[in-house]
Order: structure tokens, then sequence, then C-alpha cells
């Protein structure tokens, strides 16, 4: 197989105290944790990183009372977008 993919990168990254207190909230979280940024390319050499919104997560495990710890990741990831993608 003779298979090609523009450039494409996924970086996997976690706070164990985090990611186990939303964990708590829901063990099904889980699944989505650690967290993971993909960073590609697009068609027009355009370069895009995209990730799942925390408020996603919360919603997709139906989570309750846990919104101080869905702070804390989405400011994690904020604070990440900015510094990778200023110049």
């Amino acid at each position: 197989m003779n298979l090609t993919l523009r450039p494409t990168e996924v970086i996997i990254f976690g706070n164990p105290n985090i990611g186990t207190q939303l964990m708590q909230c829901n063990q099904f979280a889980a699944i989505d944790l650690p967290q993971k940024v993909l960073i590609s390319e697009d068609a027009d050499n355009k370069v895009w990183l995209s990730y799942n919104n925390p408020q996603y997560i919360k919603q997709r495990h139906s989570i309750t009372g846990c919104d101080e710890v869905i702070d804390k990741i989405s400011g994690a990831l904020n604070t990440l977008s900015i510094a990778a993608t200023s110049k």
C-alpha cells in the first residue's frame, strides 16, 4: 500500500490530579483521557489545532457538579492553544 497523509500530529498530555478528579465525577470520562490535541495541515496548507472541548466531555458523560474541574481543563487547553498558535 502506498498511502499518503498531509502533515498530522497528535499530542497526548494530561495532569493525573485533574484527570482523576474528572473520573471521580464520572468514571466513564476515562475513555476521553488523557487529553489529546490534533495538529493538522489542510489542502490549502493551513495548520489547525483541534481538541475535544471539555464541555463536550461533560455533556457526553452527563457530568454534573464538577464545573470547577471542567473549568480547570478548559483553562489548560486554552493556555496551550494560545501558546501553540502565537508567534
